[in-house]
């Protein structure tokens, strides 16, 4: 009975043996943006179920031969990141490493195998050499330990000191692949590496980390109002037809005025140098409005505003709308045009500009006649003032008959209205000019108040 007990362990001991030499393993790596995932399911033939470590691998060992390997990728909270499946070769006593990469931009993984190849004989190296590395961190170049470095093709799968080091015997004399991953960190591959009979070679890995937790922190930039992506930005939400010349704009062109700058934007013409004529359209189809205000004609028989009196330093904007909308003045026809105006200067200043225009026929003689001593001023110190008892003689008062003339104060009328000349004289003309005076004052009123 004892002889029968032990040639059954001898046969069970042999057969043991000899499945253990049928057998190899498999190692998986599973990373998403390069960082390796944890606690991922990682399933062999549909039947057994692995999980993933810290560093995103998975050893098994499986009997040689065809298996399948599928990966079910997810994040911390259980969301899906994408899923894999391969079929691989186990062969005896040999690593098969499967790499499986997930990408946040690309909906299919990257699945790379590397089943050994050949018989365990034929790769068993005759010759070794001596790998030494440091691994660091690309951020601050301190080193990183307990990282995991494995070379393709051999069994060899070491880990770095607290110095990021690691040393380890390599096949000599052939191409090495050289990967390191840390859970930290995202994983790195070096190819070509080469180590010669009986030497050491070094190398040295960078690791950029995974992922980085910044305190929150808010950015906060002025609104520069008139400038050029300001105004761009304006046009692009505009709902009609609009142009718009912001104050960067007319600084740089050099222009002095609204009617300078207005002559550079398509289908707007300026005539004699004030009126504005939009697509060609008269000024009774145009409008002009400071601050989307009206503005009142200093012309009585003329409706647009002369622009050259508006000053390019406190204009902010300048919006030329060619078709009508629901917020401007029913009177459009042709063009409408709104000068916006600084809110507040950048700093105080006053400013006095002269200006003196002459042509060809400055200073010879035109046709004129005798006005006021004021008339230079652009008003009249009462020398074409209707006299008194003429005004008195046409009063009209409610409820009255309204007065007529007495032919007999005729004389007496006619002599009142005479006083001033209306004879047509000659001298010659003079140059042209003008004055503007310029200023602006601003002053913090209180804590948050400005006046301006």
């Amino acid at each position: 009975m004892r002889v029968l007990i032990k040639v059954i362990l001898a046969i069970a001991l042999l057969a043991s043996s000899l499945l253990a030499k049928e057998s190899g393993t498999a190692t998986i790596f599973v990373f998403y943006n390069g960082a390796p995932l944890e606690k991922n399911e990682v399933l062999i033939d549909s039947e057994k179920r692995y999980f993933t470590d810290q560093d995103g691998s998975v050893e098994v060992k499986l009997a040689s031969g065809k298996h399948t390997v599928e990966i079910f990728a997810k994040d911390e909270d259980g969301k899906s990141l994408g899923y894999a499946r391969k079929n691989i070769v186990v062969k005896p006593k040999r690593d098969t490493q499967v790499i499986a990469s997930f990408e946040s931009d690309s909906p299919t993984p990257y699945v790379e195998v590397d089943i050994p190849v050949g018989d365990t004989e034929k790769r068993v190296a005759k010759y070794f050499g001596v790998l030494e590395g440091e691994v660091l961190s690309d951020e601050d170049s301190k080193a990183v330990p307990n990282a995991r470095v494995f070379v393709k093709g051999t069994a060899i799968d070491a880990r770095t000191d607290e110095n990021g080091k690691f040393k380890v015997e390599v096949p000599a004399d052939v191409n090495l692949t050289v990967s390191v991953v840390h859970s930290e960190y995202s994983s790195q591959t070096i190819n070509n590496i080469r180590v010669k009979k009986d030497k050491t070679a070094k190398v040295t890995v960078k690791l950029t980390p995974a992922s980085m937790e910044l305190e929150e922190f808010v950015v906060l930039a002025p609104k520069v109002k008139g400038s050029i992506a300001a105004v761009m930005s304006e046009e692009k939400r505009a709902k009609a037809i609009t142009n718009i010349i912001g104050s960067e704009q007319i600084s740089k062109r050099g222009d002095s005025d609204a009617a300078g700058a207005l002559k550079r934007v398509t289908g707007v013409t300026i005539v004699d140098g004030t009126d504005v004529y939009v697509r060609g359209l008269g000024g009774r189809y145009s409008n002009v409005e400071m601050n989307s205000m009206p503005l009142p004609s200093p012309d009585p028989q003329r409706r647009t505003v002369p622009l050259d009196i508006f000053p390019a330093s406190v204009i902010e904007s300048m919006h030329v709308q060619k078709s009508a909308t629901a917020d401007i003045p029913a009177s459009f026809g042709g063009g409408y045009v709104n000068i916006k105006t600084k809110e507040s200067p950048q700093e105080n200043y006053f400013k006095i500009t002269t200006e003196i225009k002459a042509n060809s026929n400055t200073g010879k003689d035109v046709a004129s006649y005798e006005g006021s001593s004021t008339d230079w001023l652009g008003y009249d110190n009462g020398y074409r003032e209707i006299p008194p008892e003429i005004l008195e003689a046409s009063k009209i008062v409610p409820g009255k008959t309204v007065p007529s003339f007495d032919p007999a104060l005729n004389p007496q009328y006619i002599a009142a209205i005479t006083k001033r000349s209306f004879n047509i004289t000659e001298e010659p003309l003079p140059p042209g000019g003008k004055v503007s005076i310029e200023g602006a004052y601003s002053r913090d009123v209180g804590k948050k108040g400005k006046l301006s």
